[in-house]
């Protein structure tokens, strides 16, 4: 039997609840793959569950980690398309990213190409799923259209507008500090602002010939209305 390892919690809290445990690794099961983990993405999720902010109910020890990279070492009967050694990222939340190995369903997982790292894939898998069903699928944009993004240099933020740039919509990001509204601009961003600034608002309007943006992505979840001037 294989030996793996994870970092788990056995009660919410600080940082120095999280300790690194042996536990035998079972076996995949009919279509389910085995991962060798060689990366592991990190997100405000992990924070939030680690804590106990978020509380899903799952017994302790708890595992983090909802993505990551590596290869494949095991399939399990049923599995199409991926085979050992295949190089894969993933996003599951069952089995946890901090470890290292996973075994989840087939259907988690992707094959990579050979000039996409396990690191990259890893930190870019849960955040770039996320930017592109917001930007793809949840609303229709054209060129053109002015959005707004809060939290425009975050995780799933500097991925959208990126995007979003590349495909000629006109992206207003907001940033909380000048070095973070500079990486905006740097990522294509028409233009930079901290949301908290006054006349913020009267700028959008400016901005889009008084017509405002087409749509508002929130990335804050908190009360983020720019002040009024």
């Amino acid at each position: 039997m294989t030996h793996a390892y994870a970092v788990v919690f056995a009660t919410p809290g600080e940082p120095q609840v999280l300790e690194l445990r042996d536990y035998p690794l079972r076996a995949a099961g009919p279509g389910e793959i085995t991962i060798a983990i060689e990366a592991a993405g990190v997100n405000f999720i992990d924070v939030h569950r680690r804590s106990g902010a978020l509380e899903d109910g799952s017994a302790f020890p708890r595992t983090l980690g909802v993505e990551g990279a590596g290869r494949v070492v095991d399939c399990g009967p049923q599995v199409r398309g991926l085979s050992p050694g295949d190089r894969v990222a993933f996003v599951d939340s069952s089995t946890g990213s901090y470890a290292s190995h996973a075994v989840l369903p087939a259907t988690r997982a992707i094959r990579l190409p050979d000039d996409v790292s396990s690191e990259t894939a890893a930190a870019f898998m849960f955040k770039g799923l996320t930017a592109e069903y917001l930007t793809h699928r949840c609303v229709p944009l054209a060129p053109d259209d002015w959005v707004v993004w809060h939290a425009a240099a975050g995780g799933v933020g500097s991925i959208a507008t990126g995007w979003l740039a590349a495909r000629g919509i006109r992206v207003i990001g907001l940033a909380s500090s000048e070095a973070k509204r500079r990486q905006v601009l740097d990522a294509g961003c028409y233009a930079a602002l901290d949301s908290d600034a006054p006349g913020a608002l009267s700028f959008i309007r400016e901005v889009t010939d008084g017509k405002g943006a087409h749509t508002v992505f929130d990335s804050v979840g908190r009360a983020s209305r720019p002040p009024m001037p």
